[in-house]
């Protein structure tokens, strides 16, 4: 019993390191594209987040609605993108935060995959 308790206090603090990093990860990019003159957005379920007590609606240059270029279930999982940097009504740069050993592993297998297929190519 002492061995799963501890297992799940630390499951429970990676979490929140896990979500604390994806946070920052989040306000440097929308500060980023703020910073370079561009509107920015955060994903709508995220809107209420902030970090450094720095809430995400406060940042300059957020959007509060995105342009409606798209059907209705286009823009619902353009609204989940968790950072979008904007000019106008065109999105210049979509931004998913992920920093999962699966991810990675995934990624870099990708980019090993498409490496040995350049040298076969040659």
């Amino acid at each position: 019993m002492k061995k799963k308790k501890k297992k799940i206090c630390s499951l429970l603090r990676k979490k929140t390191t896990l979500e604390t990093t994806h946070t920052e990860i989040q306000w440097l990019l929308l500060k980023l594209g703020s910073d370079l003159g561009l509107d920015v957005w955060v994903a709508r379920n995220d809107r209420n987040k902030s970090y450094n007590g720095v809430d995400f609606q406060k940042i300059k240059n957020i959007r509060s609605e995105l342009p409606r270029q798209f059907d209705e279930a286009t823009n619902k999982t353009i609204e989940l993108i968790d950072v979008l940097w904007l000019q106008g009504d065109a999105i210049v740069a979509a931004f998913e935060v992920e920093h999962t050993t699966l991810i990675y592993s995934g990624l870099s297998q990708n980019v090993r995959s498409n490496l040995d297929a350049t040298k076969i190519l040659r």
